[in-house]
């Protein structure tokens, strides 16, 4: 039994890197991304957890904005591509892939690899996406005049 998906590969590998970058985005926003000791003069060590983007939200002191602005603009950007996967646009989503990709390649060396599926999924459906045709007119022309 062969039955058709009602998606096109574009519209599949898009709406797979909107969930990927959604997911992404809320990993940044409230997941600690690594964890630290806070050693006092006398030799005590207090583990302490990783910054993660809410805090800056919950005015917690020391917070960088740093993660919350990256997780939204990855938010925007995957809602972005997906928006554009769904009603095939690839304008949308190829603005998405290049906005994710340069994302990946200037932080290769700290959120570059986590952005790094999602760029590429938007890039298969960048590529994958069908050229939307106009629609052509049957029938007799109508003369210029």
């Amino acid at each position: 039994m062969n039955q058709e998906s009602r998606f096109s590969r574009g519209t599949s590998a898009g709406l797979l890197g909107l969930g990927l970058g959604v997911l992404l985005s809320l990993v940044i926003m409230f997941i600690p991304l690594g964890t630290g000791e806070e050693c006092t003069i006398g030799g005590e060590c207090i583990p302490v957890r990783g910054a993660v983007g809410i805090d800056y939200l919950l005015g917690v002191e020391g917070a960088e904005p740093v993660l919350f602005f990256w997780s939204l603009f990855i938010l925007g950007f995957a809602l972005l591509g997906g928006y554009g996967a769904w009603r095939e646009r690839r304008v949308l989503v190829w603005v998405a892939a290049v906005v994710l990709l340069a994302l990946t390649i200037v932080g290769l060396a700290s959120i570059g690899l986590l952005v790094a599926p999602a760029a590429l999924l938007f890039l298969l459906s960048g590529f994958w996406l069908r050229e939307t045709q106009p629609p052509t007119t049957k029938g007799r022309s109508v003369p210029r005049s």
